[in-house]
């Protein structure tokens, strides 16, 4: 008897050890349909809420050089 010939058995036995509970569960198409389309949406999201705080701080870094008048050397 060589070890080929106890391979499927030990297969079976093997298959047969394991709990249902352990495999793998199928995600559902209809998951990754979802997923697919939300990821652009989401991504565009952060880059506007970027883009949103970029501007912000240009416009209070123009307000603050407008609002304080020119620096002079001497001050």
């Amino acid at each position: 008897m060589s070890l080929s010939d106890e391979l499927p058995e030990r297969e079976d036995a093997l298959y047969e050890q394991l709990p249902k509970g352990s495999q793998r569960s199928r995600v559902h198409p209809l998951t990754w349909a979802a997923l697919v389309a939300m990821v652009p949406l989401l991504s565009w999201d952060v880059w506007q809420t970027m883009q949103d705080v970029k501007q912000r701080h240009q416009a209070s870094q123009v307000r603050s050089l407008t609002t304080e008048g020119p620096r002079t050397a001497f001050e």
